[in-house]
């Protein structure tokens, strides 16, 4: 019998001594998946040039051209982004003076099940415009837009109205291109420095509404 204040043996299991959980019952070593991608979240950040009423779209081809790379003096660049996908947009709006006409920012999603919906927010007194939106759920426009041959034009969101100095930030996940992805070239009529990276136009350089901040335009 056992008394009040003695408890019972736990029976535990022995050791396995140095045997390692990387090594199944056949004593074959089970490697760890490795993934060769270098991939992360980054935050651009964009300042209007201009203001705008007329609906400003980004593609999925402005996204992976966000960070380019010079590979001659003569304006020749490369893509850097083997995959982009849009995570959020922020914008932020100031009126330029006190008692000046207010300001509106506005955005729609574009692609696949995405709604009609527009996203918009108008400053009120010293109050600024202030929009974060995120892709709709299983909407194209917050999938994987891939470099290559079948990389889509389609708009990812649409820019519905914005006042001129104001910020957008977008938050994306980004895969770099590896030695096996296509390489992607973008020709410019300036002078670069080979081995510099440059920024791009949000809405891409024929629009060139949306110019990067922190970044170099070629």
């Amino acid at each position: 019998m056992l008394s009040r204040n003695r408890k019972p043996r736990s029976r535990r299991r022995p050791k396995s001594g140095n045997r390692s959980r990387r090594v199944d019952d056949t004593g074959y070593f089970r490697v760890p998946k490795y993934d060769a991608t270098i991939g992360f979240t980054r935050v651009f950040r964009f300042l209007t040039n201009a203001a705008t009423t007329t609906p400003v779209p980004v593609t999925g081809v402005d996204l992976l051209n966000l960070v380019l790379a010079a590979n001659t003096t003569s304006g020749n660049l490369f893509r850097l982004f083997n995959g982009v996908r849009l995570k959020k947009v922020e914008m932020w709006a100031q009126p330029p003076a006190l008692g000046a006409a207010p300001v509106t920012v506005a955005l729609q999603w574009a692609g696949l099940n995405a709604p009609a919906d527009i996203t918009a927010d108008t400053s009120l007194g010293v109050s600024g415009a202030h929009v974060t939106s995120r892709p709709p759920a299983n909407s194209s426009c917050g999938w994987w837009q891939m470099s290559g041959s079948n990389t889509s034009g389609d708009d990812v969101l649409s820019f519905e109205a914005f006042p001129a100095d104001c910020t957008i930030d977008i938050t994306v996940d980004v895969n770099l291109m590896f030695s096996g992805g296509p390489a992607v070239t973008l020709a410019f009529s300036t002078t670069t420095v080979v081995g510099q990276l440059y920024g791009m136009y949000l809405d891409g350089s024929t629009s060139a509404l949306i110019p990067p901040i922190g970044w170099e335009l070629p």
